[in-house]
């Protein structure tokens, strides 16, 4: 069957019996798997249709809490990498940040990053900044947003930082 997954853009009522006949072939084995083939993650395409998929869902959308699927769309980094690149930034050592019961708003703006760029969940963030659970990440986030309202200097601080991380 040549280029099962470009049948489908043929009459629509003959769509239903071209699906079915590509998942029997897939099921057979005799289909590329194409989530093996995908140029992207959790979207499957080729580069150019995944590119356009994060432009349509990517950082114009704000509503990525009601969208989990699409949460993997945006990340960039890995976190070890963002984390050397944030402690390079502020000047500071891990376990200066990272220390267990340091409630500095440097941890926190680093456990948001994370969560913002890396797209990692709050237990790994956790494990990845001073082995703390997930709901005193989720706290220090949260007192960390009410910060960045009330407090300039640190607002201007925070998204100085995501910039230069940007650039990398």
């Amino acid at each position: 069957m040549p280029d099962n997954f470009g049948l489908l853009g043929r009459e629509r009522y003959q769509r239903p019996d071209i699906l079915s006949r590509i998942c029997e072939e897939g099921l057979k084995g005799s289909l590329p798997n194409p989530l093996e083939s995908g140029k992207g993650k959790h979207v499957v395409g080729n580069a150019d249709f995944t590119e356009r998929i994060r432009k349509l869902i990517g950082k114009d959308n704000e509503s990525e809490r009601e969208q989990p699927d699409f949460r993997g769309l945006n990340k960039r980094f890995e976190p070890e990498r963002w984390i050397e690149h944030f402690l390079m930034l502020t000047g500071k050592g891990k376990n200066e940040i990272c220390a267990r019961g340091k409630h500095s708003p440097e941890r926190a703006m680093l456990m948001e990053m994370l969560y913002r760029f890396c797209r990692i969940t709050q237990p790994e963030i956790g494990k990845l900044t001073g082995g703390i659970d997930y709901s005193a990440v989720s706290q220090a986030r949260k007192r960390l947003r009410s910060t960045l309202e009330a407090d300039r200097e640190l607002r201007t601080k925070f998204d100085k930082i995501i910039a230069d991380l940007d650039k990398i």
